[in-house]
């Protein structure tokens, strides 16, 4: 009675296979989903960055090319060299602005009154008497002949020409006049307004003027704060990387000195700022905006992340070693030879044939390199039995280094003849 009660109470037992294929089901749609979701994110993403560089570029590319109007320039020798001398100094005094000035109003004859003639000239930037006086000075035969000479447009043109200026908003509500915008018409009908590539981009520095400014100065400067970091942090930085990971030795300070650069490499760039501000300007009395202290800087910045990367190449380069090492190993086990015919050494323990156990012989150090060579290879080698030695580690001139390029670390090739005149004595035994 009991029985059948307790059975009839207890809910039937679900099939464990159904179990496990609905939870595959619902895992297996949830990755698609966040597969699909991971997509979109991607998707929108690049979205975005092709969208803002797009606008970057779209809204950028017209500053490389520049307006200019062409005016034909009456040389004046009155003007430019009333003695007839051609000196030099005075070619280069001369009023150029007067002979810019004159061909506007003869192109605009009807344009009269100090405030129109000054708004006409202002059509034409203050740049083009220098463009005049260097073709005089470079050419003085062009005195009392009329050329065809294009000259810088100002900045209220070219943006005009370049439709960044609303031509519908009120006179007020713009930075040029409509009487400004009918003479710039009237030049562009008689073909005499031209885009040219806006070389005074890549060549000039910082100007009041707009048109005539550049990125000159700033290139200049990025170029020698590169310069400088790459002069201080890159040698600076390998060097330590490689002191640090062959030379130093393990203990406390090292750890120290380790955990500290793994901070600076996390600490924010603004910080590494204020400390060439309060450093280098204020107590060093560094000269502001100048390529040095920027360099300075930035090498403080760059140091940490340079030691950390390249602590990590040589700790590659160490694998990549033992790897190479492990190898030869095998390949001598393969040729025939037994674990006890092969003395192998290594700076740490190695499982060259990965069968769980260690099959080094013993730690790398130039005293046990001198033991394999004197006392276990001299027990081995006779007639038919030949010696091989195999070594690969950071070698130098005349020189292999051990565990290290320092004092007690390396072989010499004289040390090398010394040990094996020990199996050479052997083996020339009968």
């Amino acid at each position: 009675m009991n029985k059948s009660d307790d059975s009839a109470a207890t809910p039937p037992r679900r099939d464990i296979k159904a179990l496990v294929n609905a939870g595959l089901k619902r895992r297996h749609a949830a990755e698609r989903r966040f597969r699909w979701y991971g997509l979109t994110a991607i998707s929108l993403g690049l979205t975005f960055v092709v969208l803002m560089f797009a606008n970057i570029i779209g809204k950028g590319y017209p500053a490389f090319w520049q307006t200019y109007i062409e005016l034909p320039i009456t040389f004046d020798a009155a003007v430019i060299d009333p003695t007839g001398t051609r000196d030099p100094e005075t070619l280069a005094n001369a009023d150029y602005a007067a002979l810019i000035r004159a061909s506007l109003r003869g192109l605009f004859p009807q344009v009269e009154g100090r405030r129109d003639l000054r708004a006409l000239y202002g059509l034409i930037s203050s740049n083009a008497p220098h463009r005049l006086r260097g073709e005089i000075l470079a050419d003085p035969a062009l005195i009392g002949t009329t050329q065809p000479v294009q000259v810088l447009a100002s900045a209220e043109v070219d943006t005009l020409v370049k439709g960044n200026i609303d031509r519908t908003l009120d006179e007020s509500l713009r930075s040029i006049s409509d009487q400004e915008i009918a003479w710039i018409d009237r030049l562009t009908a008689d073909g005499r307004l031209t885009k040219r590539f806006n070389t005074i981009l890549f060549s000039n520095g910082d100007s009041r003027e707009p048109e005539q400014a550049g990125i000159r100065g700033a290139l200049m400067g990025s170029f020698y704060t590169l310069l400088i970091t790459f002069l201080l942090s890159f040698p600076i930085g390998v060097a330590s990387a490689v002191y640090l990971e062959e030379f130093a030795p393990k203990n406390r300070w090292t750890d120290l000195i380790e955990v500290n650069i793994n901070n600076l490499a996390a600490v924010p760039s603004i910080v590494f700022g204020l400390l060439g501000l309060a450093v280098f300007i204020n107590f060093f009395g560094l000269p502001r905006s100048a390529p040095l202290v920027g360099g300075l800087v930035l090498s403080l910045m760059t140091l940490p992340v340079i030691i950390i990367a390249g602590q990590n190449e040589t700790l590659a380069l160490q694998t990549n070693i033992y790897n190479s090492t492990n190898r030869a190993y095998r390949v001598f086990e393969s040729g025939g030879f037994s674990d006890d015919d092969v003395y192998y050494i290594a700076p740490a323990a190695q499982d060259a044939d990965n069968d769980g156990t260690p099959d080094t012989d013993a730690l790398a150090t130039p005293a046990e390199i001198e033991e394999a060579i004197t006392v276990w290879a001299k027990s081995r080698v006779g007639p038919g039995k030949p010696l091989f030695i195999y070594m690969m580690d950071h070698g130098l001139e005349n020189k292999f280094c051990v565990t290290g390029c320092g004092a007690g670390k390396v072989i010499t090739p004289d040390d090398l003849d010394g040990w094996l005149r020990y199996p050479e004595c052997v083996a020339d035994q009968p």
